[in-house]
């Protein structure tokens, strides 16, 4: 009987420290380093508030990105140096379709500025990073002016306000142009706007760290 207790205590024994070595093997392996696509897959899934690993199914998340220049602009006469967002849709409106999408914003802050006539703009300033993310084109706002929003929070239905439909061409249908201002600012240049400072940034780690945070 004494021999039968021994070797369970030296079995569990084994057992707890193979969990730990295990455990401590883990803790240890660094966790994998998403790339820019990859991260543009989960910024557009929290964007529209998908399920993981929808963004491909579901999105249009890599066809206009920031700095990115038109095929039939030469030298970007026009964006001023390229695209000054990140255009992100659904695939439900892709084409000359419509749907009512909603999106929802992707860092915490204060609504700043709401154009619902001729951009279809809502601002975010978030004063714990000093940065304003900017969302353009929503056919509808649900947000208001001075209200605190979230990670999550919904801000409007997509849409192209202040673009005129082309179902040719990606860039003039229905979806959400983000983009990323250091400061506190209500500009958005909008593609062929002008830019005017602060400076935009690539919005793409910047909002992935920011939603992440919460």
């Amino acid at each position: 009987m004494l021999a039968l207790l021994t070797f369970v205590v030296l079995a569990l024994t084994a057992c707890s420290d193979q969990k730990n070595n295990i455990s401590s093997k883990l803790s240890s392996t660094p966790c994998p380093t998403l790339n820019y696509i990859d991260k543009q897959a989960r910024i557009a899934e929290k964007l529209f508030d998908l399920e993981p690993c929808e963004a491909d199914r579901l999105t249009n998340y890599y066809y206009n990105n920031y700095k990115v220049c038109p095929n039939d602009t030469g030298a970007c006469d026009g964006y001023r140096g390229g695209h000054s967002g990140w255009d992100v849709q659904t695939k439900s409106v892709a084409g000359d379709k419509t749907a009512d999408e909603e999106f929802y914003s992707l860092t915490q802050g204060e609504v700043i500025d709401i154009d619902k006539e001729e951009l279809g703009k809502i601002a975010v300033y978030n004063d714990t990073d000093d940065k304003t993310t900017l969302y353009l084109h929503a056919r509808k706002i649900s947000v208001s002016l001075g209200q605190t929003v979230n990670v999550g929070t919904p801000l409007g239905i997509q849409g192209n306000v202040a673009i005129e439909s082309d179902s040719s061409d990606t860039n003039t249908n229905e979806h959400v142009h983000v983009e990323v201002r250091d400061g506190w600012s209500k500009k958005a240049s909008c593609g062929a706007g002008a830019t005017t400072l602060p400076i935009n940034i690539d919005p793409i780690d910047y909002l992935y760290e920011a939603m992440q945070a919460q």
